[in-house]
C-alpha cells in the first residue's frame, strides 16, 4: 500500500534523489528496499526515537492536526478539511525560501487560487536567504556538538516504566561507531542506535582515580589552632588586634599599646522612649 502511494507521487512529480523517512514497519520492509532499488533513489531512516530529525514533516502533521481537530469539532468531513489545509499549504509562501511550495516545485509558477496574487518580480529561490534562515534557527535553538566518541562508556537513555525507575540504564555500553548527532552503542549482545543526547558518558576509574587526587591536592590548609599559636598570645583575637595596633602612621611609627591599654567606651542606654514602660 505504500509502495503504491509512492508510485502514484512519482508519476506526478518524478522520483526523487533520496526519501527519507521515519523507523516505520511499512519502511523496514523488504518490498520498500527492492522499490528504492528499483526506482533508483536512496532511501534513509532517521534516529530512531528521535522526532527531531525529522522535524520538518512533525511540524506538518502537526499543523494538519489541528485543522482536522477543528473540522471535527464544526462536523465538517475530515477528507475535505484535509484536502483544503494541503491546498492553503501548497499556495502559502514559506519563510524560508520566500515562495510557496507549488511554485518550487512547478518552477515559479503560482499556484491559482480564489485569493487575489501579487505579482512578484523575482520567482526564483533565495538559496542565501533559505541558508541564513537555517542558520539562525540552529543558533536560536541552542544546541551544541557533542563530545562521544568510539570507545566511550556510555548509558543509555530507558523508558520509564514507574517512578523508581532512574532515567538512564545503569548497564553500561561501549560505542563503535559515530555519524553527526547519530550514535551506535553495544555492549557485545545488545546494540542500540540512538542520537547522541540520549547518551550519558561514564568516566572510567583511571579517570576517578585522577579526578580523587587532584580533589586531594587541592584541599585547603585547616585554620591554625590555639597550641599553633606563639606562647606570649593567650587569646586568638588579640592577633588581629595587634596587628591593627601595629599598622604603620603617615610619618612611619607604629603604635605600641595592645587592645587591653585602650580606653573602653561604656554602652549607653539606646532604647527608644516608647518602650521605656515594658524594661523588665
Amino acid at each position: 500500500m505504500t509502495c503504491d502511494a509512492l508510485e502514484e507521487i512519482f508519476r506526478n512529480k518524478g522520483v526523487p534523489e533520496i526519501c527519507q523517512s521515519d523507523n516505520g514497519s511499512p519502511f523496514q520492509s523488504e518490498e520498500m528496499q527492492d522499490f528504492s532499488r528499483r526506482h533508483g533513489y536512496r532511501h534513509i531512516h532517521i534516529t530512531p526515537e528521535w522526532p527531531r530529525a525529522n522535524g520538518m514533516i512533525e511540524r506538518f502533521n502537526r499543523s494538519m492536526k489541528e485543522a482536522v481537530q477543528a473540522a471535527h469539532l464544526e462536523g465538517k468531513s475530515i477528507q475535505e478539511a484535509a484536502d483544503q489545509f494541503v491546498a492553503m499549504y501548497r499556495a502559502t509562501p514559506h519563510t524560508a525560501t520566500g515562495v510557496s511550495p507549488f511554485e518550487a516545485m512547478h518552477g515559479g509558477r503560482r499556484m491559482k487560487t480564489s485569493l487575489p496574487v501579487i505579482p512578484m518580480k523575482d520567482n526564483r529561490i533565495n538559496r542565501e536567504k533559505e541558508e541564513a534562515y537555517k542558520k539562525k534557527m540552529a543558533e536560536k535553538s541552542g544546541g551544541k556538538k557533542h563530545e562521544l566518541k568510539v570507545s566511550d562508556t556510555v548509558m543509555a537513555r530507558q523508558q520509564k516504566k514507574n517512578k523508581l525507575t532512574p532515567r538512564f540504564n545503569p548497564d553500561k555500553l561501549t560505542i563503535t561507531e559515530v555519524k553527526g548527532s547519530s550514535v551506535t552503542a553495544s555492549d557485545g549482545q545488545f546494540t542500540t542506535f540512538r542520537d547522541a543526547s540520549q547518551f550519558k558518558p561514564v568516566k572510567s576509574e583511571d579517570e576517578n582515580n585522577e579526578l580523587d587526587s587532584t580533589t586531594a591536592g587541592s584541599q585547603p590548609h585547616a585554620p591554625p589552632t590555639r597550641d599553633d599559636l606563639p606562647a606570649h598570645i593567650e587569646n586568638p583575637t588579640d592577633v588581629a588586634d595587634e596587628e591593627e595596633t601595629n599598622q604603620p602612621l603617615d610619618g612611619g611609627e607604629r603604635l605600641s599599646e595592645t587592645a587591653a591599654d585602650r580606653p573602653h567606651r561604656e554602652c549607653r542606654n539606646r532604647t527608644n522612649k516608647r518602650f521605656a514602660n515594658y524594661q523588665m
